[in-house]
């Protein structure tokens, strides 16, 4: 069987991964309107080899914008083969420089910010770990409640990774948030770099899941929100939490438990 590996955009080469994301139509038009260059000696270098050149002769600051528009890139080829949906170079660029500069204040935001109580809970029932997060962000000028609530899942399941859990329920009061995470479709709103690598987490588990919670059945979080508000340093508590976090937990799981 003749198998035809040409390129499904542009029809004049093979489909590789350099052509894809440098030398196709589409991918030559959004480096240059990113003012991404380089010489002519660099056209025959393998994507490696190309990424790597690319990565030391720009500044420190374009290697994330390097790394989106790979990714930006591709994903559009695959929008374009698997969806028949064509996008614009004004498009691809303009979703590049609107992630790499939300990608580049939640950077700044999440390393100033300080993160006080935390808490997993076993749930002997199911065999999940049950995480639950209550943070205040301190130093940190977030921009809604469900910025900061993306943060708080975020350093919820890297915590939870450290310390070696398989199976996670993440759960969250921030019912758009959740619904972000759990959406198969693209995430367009303020929190998308967060949703992205939130998703990209539950790599880390053999089971990972988000779900919602009403307020009312987060009280744990809240608690332990308040305990960490009193303290001045990080707090990181596994079983041993307490007195009040403790006992809401307890009845949070005995409201569960089926009768």
């Amino acid at each position: 069987m003749i198998v035809d590996n040409c390129c499904l955009r542009c029809h004049d080469h093979s489909e590789s991964n350099i052509h894809i994301v440098r030398d196709c139509c589409l991918a030559k038009q959004v480096w240059m309107n990113l003012n991404y260059h380089w010489p002519n000696s660099v056209a025959d270098f393998s994507f490696n080899e190309w990424l790597n050149w690319l990565l030391e002769n720009s500044s420190s600051g374009s290697r994330e914008e390097i790394a989106i528009s790979i990714w930006a890139i591709w994903h559009s080829r695959n929008k374009f083969v698997h969806e028949k949906i064509t996008q614009t170079t004004d498009e691809v660029v303009t979703f590049i420089k609107g992630f790499s500069m939300e990608h580049r204040e939640l950077s700044s935001k999440s390393s100033t910010s300080q993160t006080q109580g935390y808490d997993l809970l076993e749930s002997p029932s199911n065999g999940l770990g049950k995480a639950k997060c209550g943070c205040r962000f301190l130093d940190c000028k977030t921009e809604s409640v469900a910025f900061a609530e993306a943060i708080a899942l975020l350093h919820d399941v890297q915590f939870a990774s450290e310390m070696g859990f398989r199976y996670v329920i993440a759960e969250s009061d921030s019912r758009l948030v959740i619904n972000n995470i759990n959406s198969k479709e693209d995430d367009y709103s303020e929190t998308r770099p967060l949703t992205w690598d939130l998703k990209a987490s539950t790599r880390n588990f053999s089971e990972c899941r988000f779900q919602f919670v009403a307020r009312e059945g987060n009280s744990v979080a809240h608690a332990m929100a308040e305990e960490g508000l009193r303290r001045l340093e990080d707090c990181f508590w596994v079983e041993d939490a307490p007195v009040k976090a403790s006992d809401l937990a307890a009845s949070d799981r005995r409201s569960h438990r089926p009768p």
